[in-house]
């Protein structure tokens, strides 16, 4: 029946600095700000994970909103669980006894349908149903333009599938997981100016890795003058074995 919580609903006096107070001091992203109720609220948007907090600002003394500011205060007024159908989920709770306070689904911000459940049936709290719809998740893609909704920033942009290279690592991969491919480490970049190795893997003069082969006896040099391969030495490899 319920899908998630989709937002917590709070009523301020000024919805300017208190979504300043969220944003500077928990590190909250304010989305949007929608006009609500033909100039009776506006209503800011806080992303908090796959939820929002939904700031609402009464612009009038008319109206429920305005009456639990005056009451009650600034604070939490509401707690919204989206459902994948509002008038559905609505007759299923009166087949169990659940007191209403809408009896039918209606428009809500963002384009979504909504409908309240009556605090008595829940210990004084004030429950709501959300159903999102094809307008609403076009405003909350941003993707939707209306004179009544002002976005905020920018989506952060999609990760591509493989930003990483060849060994699919990531840059929030962890460097302890960050994958390698078998038989040693990724070969590093010649040096600017280097001259390239015959075999594509790195520089001319670059001592062989850790797990390369060394040179065949054979093909070693000999004689006077010759020197065994040391730390920075090349390979003495035939002409044969660099073409492979």
């Amino acid at each position: 029946m319920l899908l998630r919580l989709h937002h917590v609903g709070l009523i301020v006096r000024d919805l300017q600095a208190t979504s300043a107070q969220y944003t500077e001091k928990l590190g909250l992203r304010l989305d949007r700000v929608e006009d609500y109720g033909d100039g009776l609220l506006r209503i800011g948007f806080l992303v908090c994970g796959d939820m929002f907090l939904e700031l609402i600002q009464p612009l009038t003394d008319e109206g429920p909103n305005a009456a639990w500011l005056r009451t009650v205060g600034e604070g939490i007024q509401h707690l919204a669980f989206e459902v994948g159908d509002v008038n559905g989920t609505l007759a299923e709770l009166t087949a169990r006894g659940v007191p209403l306070l809408d009896c039918g689904a209606r428009r809500g911000a963002s384009g979504t349908r909504i409908a309240f459940l009556d605090p008595r049936g829940f210990a004084g709290s004030l429950l709501e149903l959300v159903e999102e719809t094809a307008e609403s998740r076009a405003v909350n893609a941003h993707a939707l333009d209306a004179g009544w909704v002002r976005y905020c920033g920018a989506l952060p942009p999609p990760q591509p599938p493989n930003p990483g290279g060849e060994w699919g690592d990531t840059p929030h991969t962890p460097r302890r997981l960050r994958k390698r491919p078998v038989g040693g480490t990724p070969p590093r970049p010649p040096a600017r100016g280097a001259p390239l190795d015959p075999r594509g893997e790195g520089r001319a003069d670059q001592a062989p890795g850790r797990g390369a082969p060394l040179a065949p006896r054979s093909e070693m040099p000999t004689g006077e003058g010759a020197q065994t391969p040391g730390r920075g030495a090349p390979p003495h490899l035939s002409g044969r074995e660099r073409a492979t």
